[in-house]
């Protein structure tokens, strides 16, 4: 799997501001790795909002994900 992502996700600071940080953007990832890149994209989004606590997005978020089939 290859994980590209902006710097929006893991600098997305909450009301104490404190980042998303690598650790939980590796965390998200290998907590959904078996689900599909889209669904990853999803949780990963649902994650690092949830951990924001209704700050504002101050940057963008982009990401691509690229999974090899098994077999």
């Amino acid at each position: 799997m290859v994980i590209l992502v902006t710097d929006g996700f893991f600098e997305w600071a909450n009301t104490s501001g404190k980042c998303f940080g690598f650790p939980r953007l590796h965390e998200t990832i290998c907590a959904f790795h078996s689900l599909s890149c889209e669904q990853i994209i999803a949780r990963l989004y649902d994650r690092v909002l949830a951990f924001s606590g209704g700050t504002t997005e101050a940057d963008d978020l982009t990401a691509v994900i690229i999974k090899r089939k098994p077999g």
